[in-house]
């Protein structure tokens, strides 16, 4: 339908344009008025009757001539005069435009399997018709000795240059590496995988990425069996975004038209794609927060969003053996932050797909009107890489994404550090975090704490200035982390149940350090729930308490990214004179006390049998005070207790209370099968109590045996008594070692030491986040 005016103004049809009466009349009104609109109903058939072009494409022959003059008499209408169009086959239109002859610089990144580089370079270098280019391979730790060797030979071509990237593999980084050595004005973006087939495929991208306007350009990619891999990018479908025509025939013709036809999309895939230098340059490169995935489709949305077109053209074909060189896996940060930035494009719809058409496969068909919509795949495809677990998908159905909240609104950026914490009990994690904060607000942070439960802890905070806000669903689901973090400087995630924050900063391009306690149980964990272990390399800063406790994830992660990191202790709230209880009574009775939860790895039960074994003469009490975090270990402690006068089970006690009990005590004894680095064990070295402590974790590291304290091996508890026995009758060694414990603690385990440690971490990362990642605003398409 046109409007009467517009029609008369060009003089109606013209006849000379008989085939293509219609096209030219279209293309005439165009160039005056822009606002053109396509109402996605049908409102028409097409009659099929003998001689109609509808039934028979070849009834009118000369319609073709007519068609390819009505276009490039558009064309020279708008001032291109040597652009030449050609009909190659039925319903295919290709266009030849007149192009400079700017230098394309073809990026590579590669590392290893030679078997596709070396096929990818040949047929470059014996099928390319264009000539002004240069293929640069960036290399990101090739081993291989084939692939060093290729390498050697292949650069004796003076068309092929290798660059080292000095890095850690980044599919983004590496690319945007590879433009800054780039000489071209041109930029190919090439997958190693991938292999040209047609001479003239740089010819026609180069003639298409020199057409004012166009910011991208992509072609069209075959599986070796000759089915379509790429023929676009169409948001929303199966998820983010996918390839349409997948695994259809190549010159496939269906609801959607063909994939033999130009089109504009809102996205292209990065296997081979074609930018302008200048465009690249004014987004600013592919945004590097993503590690492998969603980049491409990034930087065609930033580029519709500045005015650009994405342009996809059938005519420049390559074979492309998807996932030959790194396979299909995606960091879950990559899929996190697309879903972010990308959601309010699959919500609304790709404006280049038609809405009948579904969104549920790759292959264009007829929507169901039944079909999930296309939000809820974007859910199942967060809870698929563990992001959203099944509690919380339940709990929380609702679209992706709520309105985030602003964490200390009054305090100006930088300072802003998010703290996510597993609970708020008085127990050891919680306790050290709980501490740290203090002094981070001391050093004037703004601190907030998420914790998905109520506790103890939560009016501590709120006494020196924090703000903590309970969320039931915040370790379970990264979508009600991301409305947290958008607004802070820095995350920290206390202990291994916080991993899915790490994602959650990743994907806003955020710092973030995750502070590991656990030993054996977190490698357990990790093993329950693998994409725990891909936080371990996603987490800017990784601090463990002990070296012994790094060592055990070392397989994880990156050495860099390792640092030992404690609280250490603020000793204002361990004054003596604070906390003291009398310690009346028998004074020749050897007083021991173990501050940890109740269950098997604190090792309680190891302690109570090292009492069976001591001598009659031997006389000592015990105090067992913790948490009853094992129901039936607990219950065990309790029965051992009735059938001996000596030994204490009193449960969880006040801070104060604790404190008071380790500061009566002559021993602390720490019979762990599974440690880390206790604060009590700390506190114990300040109020100069002798350790007798399990060689478990990172015990070793402050305490030298015979020194400082007595280590015994784990579960030998004839040798703990051993040790108990010698400290009973050895009172002045006993003492002597008490000193030593603290001398070590003042030297090494103050808030003044680790504190310092903390802020030059903190301060790095921060001024580190000022030159990289940003969070950009969601993606406006400009048609």
């Amino acid at each position: 339908m046109i409007i009467r005016s517009l029609v008369e103004e060009q003089g109606g049809f013209n006849p000379e344009m008989d085939g293509a009466q219609d096209w030219d009349l279209s293309l005439s009104i165009t160039r005056q008025k822009r606002n053109i609109y396509h109402i996605p109903k049908v409102f028409y058939h097409w009659r099929q009757v003998p001689g109609s072009a509808a039934r028979e494409a070849n009834a009118k022959p000369w319609a073709f001539a007519a068609q390819a003059r009505c276009i490039e008499e558009h064309l020279q209408a708008l001032g291109i005069d040597d652009a030449r169009v050609d009909f190659p086959d039925l319903g295919r239109v290709r266009i030849t435009w007149p192009k400079s002859d700017s230098k394309v610089s073809i990026i590579i990144p590669n590392k290893d399997k030679v078997e596709y580089l070396q096929a990818c370079i040949r047929s470059i270098l014996e099928k390319t018709s264009y000539r002004n280019y240069e293929v640069l391979i960036i290399d990101s730790g090739s081993e291989d000795p084939a692939t060093l060797e290729y390498y050697r030979q292949i650069t004796t071509d003076p068309r092929v240059s290798l660059h080292i990237f000095p890095g850690r593999f980044n599919y983004h980084k590496v690319n945007n590496f590879g433009t800054r050595i780039a000489e071209g004005d041109l930029l190919v973006f090439l997958n190693n995988d991938t292999e040209i087939i047609e001479p003239a495929w740089l010819d026609d991208l180069v003639g298409w990425a020199e057409r004012p306007g166009v910011g991208v350009v992509g072609t069209k990619l075959l599986y070796s069996d000759g089915t379509i891999q790429h023929g676009g990018i169409v948001m929303g479908v199966e998820g983010h975004g996918s390839h349409i025509f997948e695994r259809l025939p190549e010159h496939h013709y269906g609801p959607f038209g063909s994939p033999d036809w130009y089109r504009d999309y809102m996205a292209v895939t990065g296997a081979c794609m074609m930018v302008p230098r200048s465009v690249f340059e004014e987004l600013g490169g592919f945004d590097e927060e993503y590690q492998i995935g969603y980049g491409d489709i990034d930087l065609c949305l930033r580029a519709g969003q500045a005015g650009y077109r994405i342009i996809y053209t059938p005519f420049a074909t390559l074979l492309h053996h998807e996932g030959g060189t790194r396979g299909f896996s995606l960091p879950p940060s990559d899929v996190l932050r697309a879903s972010y930035l990308m959601y309010e494009n699959v919500r609304d719809g790709d404006p280049y797909f038609n809405p009948n058409l579904s969104y549920q496969y790759r292959q264009p068909t007829l929507a169901n009107p039944r079909e999930p919509k296309r939000e809820e795949r974007i859910l199942r495809i967060l809870h698929q890489f563990g992001l959203i677990d099944t509690t919380a998908l339940e709990m929380n159905p609702s679209p992706l994404l709520t309105n985030p909240v602003t964490i200390q609104a009054d305090m100006a950026p930088g300072k802003k550090i998010l703290i996510v914490s597993h609970e708020l009990s008085l127990t050891g994690a919680p306790l050290i975090l709980s501490d740290l904060a203090r002094y981070l607000t001391e050093q004037g942070y703004a601190i907030t704490v998420l914790s998905p439960i109520q506790g103890q802890l939560e009016k501590t905070y709120q006494e020196f200035g924090a703000e903590v806000i309970i969320n039931p669903l915040i370790l379970r689901d990264s979508r009600e982390l991301l409305r947290y973090i958008e607004s802070c400087d820095l995350l920290l995630a206390n202990t291994i149940l916080a991993w899915r924050a790490i994602y959650a900063a990743k994907a806003l391009a955020k710092p973030c350090i995750w502070w590991v306690h656990e030993s054996q149980f977190g490698l357990d964990y990790s093993s329950q729930y693998p994409y725990v272990i891909g936080a371990f390399q996603a987490a800017d800063v990784l601090g463990f308490p002990t070296q012994a406790t790094a060592d055990l994830y070392a397989e994880f992660t990156f050495e860099e990214k390792i640092e030992i990191l404690h609280s250490g202790l603020d000793t204002t709230k361990l004054d003596p004179s604070h906390h003291s209880i009398a310690n009346e009574g028998n004074h020749r009775r050897l007083t021991l006390v173990n501050v940890a939860s109740y269950e098997p790895r604190k090792g309680q039960d190891i302690l109570v049998k090292s009492l069976d074994q001591l001598p009659a003469d031997v006389e000592v009490e015990c105090f067992l005070i913790g948490r009853k975090l094992d129901w039936w270990f607990s219950q065990k402690l309790s029965f051992m207790a009735r059938r001996r006068q000596n030994l204490h089970v009193l449960g969880e006690l006040p801070n104060e209370k604790v404190l008071a009990y380790i500061q009566a005590a002559d021993v602390f004894v720490l019979p762990s099968r599974d440690e880390a680095l206790p604060m009590t064990l700390l506190e114990a070295m300040y109020f100069s109590k002798g350790i007798i402590a399990s060689r478990s974790g990172g015990i070793t590291e402050i305490i030298e045996h015979g020194e400082n304290g007595l280590i015994f091996e784990i579960e030998d508890y004839q040798q703990l008594a051993g040790y108990i026995e010698e400290l009973f009758h050895d009172r002045d060694y006993l003492e002597q070692m008490g000193r030593r414990g603290n001398e070590k603690f003042v030297a090494d385990l103050t808030f003044e030491v680790q504190g310092y440690k903390w802020i030059g971490t903190i301060e790095r990362l921060l001024q580190q986040s000022k030159s990289r990642g940003y969070v950009k605003e969601k993606y406006q398409h400009v048609n």
